[in-house]
């Protein structure tokens, strides 16, 4: 079997913590329920900011702000896990090339930003990953197979070559399906460390 050379990161469970029942305790709080179909709606980019934030008041009843809605949109973001970043910047120097896909929404994205660069000394995101795919620009999904070979098409990568780590297993299936090798990572195990990455590839 050929080596890995390149590595795709999936975003939140994977390199960022994620707190799916303290997001979904929040939004509850505000009168929001059955939010689903909306946040598929918002990570595909069939709406944008401001009409889910018109979306979600309707939903409440509720004239709430725009600070209001993130914060509580938000509060599904966890931390980055110690380790994460010099793992990141190890995988780089042993000369693999690091992309990141990511089933996300602007809000999201930007809170998650953030977040990275508060443990990063500064360094966004986009100075870790030779490319970024954000489904909400794309126009699709994980598990779609089309995200999978748009990443391949535009990184120009082999996905026989290529390892993709996710959290979800319906998305690690997608992938392997379209030739990639994949990982399913359990956040529940712990945090990614450069030898659980690397005993994948090798």
């Amino acid at each position: 079997m050929n080596p890995i050379r390149n590595i795709l990161f999936d975003l939140g469970g994977v390199l960022i913590d994620i707190h799916r029942m303290r997001g979904l305790r929040r939004l509850t709080a505000l009168g929001l329920h059955g939010m689903v179909g909306l946040a598929g709606e918002f990570e595909r980019g069939v709406i944008d900011e401001a009409q889910f934030r018109d979306r979600v008041r309707e939903a409440a009843g509720r004239d709430l702000g725009d600070r209001q809605i993130d914060t509580a949109w938000n509060e599904i973001i966890g931390a980055v896990p110690p380790g994460h970043i010099a793992m990141l910047d190890e995988l780089k120097e042993r000369g693999f090339r690091l992309f990141l896909l990511s089933n996300t929404n602007a809000i999201h994205y930007r809170e998650c930003e953030r977040t990275f660069r508060a443990v990063s000394g500064g360094v966004p995101m986009s100075g870790f990953f030779e490319h970024i795919f954000l489904s909400y620009e794309l126009g699709m999904t994980k598990p779609d197979p089309a995200i999978f070979r748009h990443v391949a098409r535009r990184a120009a990568i082999d996905p026989g070559v290529s390892l993709f780590i996710d959290d979800d297993v319906r998305n690690t299936i997608a992938a392997a399906k379209e030739g990639f090798r994949v990982h399913r990572h359990d956040p529940a195990q712990g945090a990614l460390t450069v030898a659980n990455v690397l005993g994948v590839t090798e």
